[in-house]
């Protein structure tokens, strides 16, 4: 059974991986849990159990967490906005030159950098997908949800 194979994100096993989340009747939230390390960029899994032909099935899609998301289009966002003030007001600001330019290269250098931390964490989280997956298959392959 799937509920029996994912574990509860409040104790996650500390020795071993293992499949984190939570199985419902309705919802289906599963990521990959690694012991000591710690991603906010791994991929979950949101999926629903649907009826369909008179059976029953898992239907879903992989997403960075919720959270996640949301903080870096936040970031993403306020960062090119500063980007686009700084384009309309420093060409005509006074200040010396030098500071002109910092008033550029600083918010590039921050949207460098999200953009950076963005994809160096789904490169660690690279297998995860193929992971859960796996598990997800085998637990509903022995038998069901």
């Amino acid at each position: 059974m799937l509920r029996n194979v994912v574990s509860s994100s409040f104790f996650p096993p500390l020795t071993r991986q293992a499949l984190l989340g939570r199985v419902t009747q309705t919802r289906v939230t599963i990521r990959r849990h690694r012991p000591f390390i710690n991603n906010s960029f791994v991929p979950v899994f949101y999926g629903c159990f649907i009826n369909r032909d008179r059976r029953t099935v898992l239907t879903g899609e992989f997403a960075m967490q919720r959270f996640t998301r949301g903080f870096m289009i936040l970031w993403l966002c306020l960062v090119l906005l500063f980007l686009v003030m700084a384009t309309v007001k420093v060409p005509f600001a006074t200040n010396p030159i030098g500071e002109k330019v910092l008033f550029f290269i600083v918010p590039v250098i921050m949207l460098v950098f999200g953009l950076a931390f963005v994809h160096l964490g789904c490169w660690f989280s690279r297998n995860d997908i193929e992971y859960v997956t796996r598990e997800i298959k085998i637990a509903l392959h022995h038998g069901g949800t």
